[in-house]
C-alpha cells in the first residue's frame, strides 16, 4: 500500500503546511501590526504628556500673571484712595470730613435729626446709618445713658466691601485672593493716613488691630470691621460729664 498518496496522510500534510506557513508568515505580520500599534498608542501618550506640561507651564504662567496684575491694580487702587482721602482727615480730629457734625458725648437723638430717613435705630442701642462714600459703606452710632440723657459712646464707619462695589460697577466678583488683598490695601491706605495725620499708632494687636491716640481724647482703632472712634476717657470722667449735664439740666427753668 502507498502511504504517501493516502488521502489522510495527504490531509495531514496539508495542515503541517498551512500551520507552517501561519506560523511563519501570518503570524510576524499581526505581531508587526501590534507592535506598530503599541508604537503609535505610545507616541500619542507621550505626545499627550508633552502637552499636557505645556498646558500645567502656560496655566502656571498665566497665574503668575494675574497675580502680578492683581498686585499691582491693588497698589494703584491704594495711591488713588490714599489721594481721595488723605484730605479728609484732620488733624484736630479723627472724624472724616463730612461727618464732623456728631461726636462723641454729643445728643444721641441728634443721629436722628441728621441723617432723618437714612437713620435706622436698632434694638440694644444704636443706630445703623447707609452712607455713600468713597471709603465708607455705613456708620453707626452707639449710645450711653448717662443721667437721663442719651449720648454717643463711639462710632462706627464700616468700610466699604469690595463684593458690594464690583456687583455696582457691574464689574467681576472678586476672588476670594483678590477680595483679601481688596480689603487689606483698605485699611493699609487709611492706617498709612493716620500714621501722617496722628503719628505712630500706639498698639497694634495680634488680629491686626491698629490703635491710634488723637489729641489725648480719642482712641481711633482701625481693622477689618472699619474705624471705630470712641473717647479716651475713664469711667470717672463719664460720670462727671454725666453729673455735669444733670446739673445743667436742673437750672433749666
Amino acid at each position: 500500500m502507498d502511504w504517501k498518496n493516502h488521502p489522510l496522510v495527504i490531509a495531514c500534510v496539508s495542515c503541517a503546511s498551512t500551520c507552517v506557513f501561519f506560523i511563519s508568515v501570518i503570524v510576524p505580520i499581526y505581531e508587526k501590526k501590534n507592535i506598530n500599534t503599541i508604537g503609535e498608542l505610545e507616541a500619542k501618550i507621550e505626545l499627550l504628556k508633552t502637552t499636557n506640561n505645556n498646558n500645567d507651564k502656560e496655566i502656571s504662567t498665566l497665574k503668575k500673571s494675574k497675580q502680578s496684575l492683581s498686585n499691582e491694580i491693588a497698589q494703584k487702587n491704594e495711591k488713588i484712595l490714599k489721594l481721595q482721602e488723605e484730605e479728609r482727615f484732620s488733624p484736630d480730629t479723627p472724624f472724616p470730613k463730612g461727618f464732623r457734625e456728631i461726636g462723641v458725648f454729643q445728643d444721641f437723638e441728634k443721629v436722628k435729626e441728621v441723617y432723618k430717613d437714612s437713620a435706622k435705630p436698632k434694638k440694644g442701642g444704636w443706630i445703623h446709618v447707609d452712607i455713600i462714600d468713597q471709603l465708607f459703606s455705613s456708620a453707626t452710632y452707639y449710645q450711653l445713658e448717662c443721667k437721663k440723657h442719651s449720648l454717643v459712646s463711639h462710632v462706627l464707619f464700616q468700610l466699604n466691601d469690595p463684593i458690594s462695589e464690583a456687583i455696582k460697577a457691574s464689574a467681576p466678583i472678586p476672588t476670594t485672593e483678590e477680595l483679601s488683598n481688596l480689603r487689606q490695601s483698605k485699611i493699609e491706605t487709611l492706617v498709612k493716613i493716620f500714621r501722617e495725620k496722628y503719628g505712630q499708632e500706639v498698639t497694634k494687636t495680634e488680629d491686626d488691630r491698629y490703635i491710634f491716640k488723637v489729641k489725648d481724647f480719642w482712641l481711633a482703632e482701625i481693622s477689618e470691621s472699619g474705624l471705630v472712634i470712641a473717647p479716651t476717657v475713664t469711667t470717672d470722667k463719664i460720670d462727671q460729664i454725666c453729673a455735669e449735664l444733670k446739673s445743667k439740666s436742673e437750672k433749666k427753668p
